[in-house]
């Protein structure tokens, strides 16, 4: 993905890796659904690409630094790892099978709207912020571990759910 154009519509089923150096996200949908490993890289974490799906038979997605922006975010099974970059949700969170390793990184929820935060029960994520002006809905019965900084910035709310912060806040 490179530009500043967003994808509309659709899926793209990505079998390699991928390299982003600015879009705008968009409404289609980015599917990683091929065994073996996968990188995605991009030249700032400011970039945003459209929403991403996770469905690996085996194998890592890799987050390398500095990391990216998602309009939205399903991991269905295989691995996802943040490492020590920063990953930024935009929209709707969920984690329906499979392992989020958060790594030493950041996992940011910010956006333009109102959105759903659905882990397996419990998540534990190393330094995890909210930074919106929205909403963010963490589904009744889940927990959001945070092992470093918890950080809250805007004028957004955090509802349901639990946060357990073992860092600073």
């Amino acid at each position: 993905f490179s530009g500043s154009g967003s994808v509309q519509t659709g899926t793209i089923e990505a079998k390699g890796d991928i390299r982003t150096t600015g879009t705008n996200g968009g409404t289609a949908t980015v599917l990683l659904d091929t065994a073996g490993d996968q990188t995605i890289t991009s030249t700032s974490a400011n970039y945003s690409m459209p929403t991403l799906t996770i469905n690996k038979p085996s194998g890592t997605v890799s987050v390398a630094s500095p990391g990216f922006n998602t309009d939205a975010f399903t991991l269905q099974s295989g691995t996802f790892s943040v490492g020590s970059a920063n990953f930024g949700d935009d929209g709707a969170f969920t984690i329906s099978g499979g392992t989020y390793d958060a790594g030493t990184g950041t996992t940011t929820f910010s956006g333009s709207s109102s959105s759903v935060i659905d882990v397996l029960t419990t998540q534990t994520f190393n330094n995890l912020a909210f930074s919106n002006n929205l909403t963010k809905t963490i589904s009744s019965g889940d927990t959001l571990v945070v092992n470093g900084l918890l950080l809250f910035s805007g004028s957004g709310s955090v509802q349901t759910g639990t946060i357990e912060a073992k860092g600073d806040i």
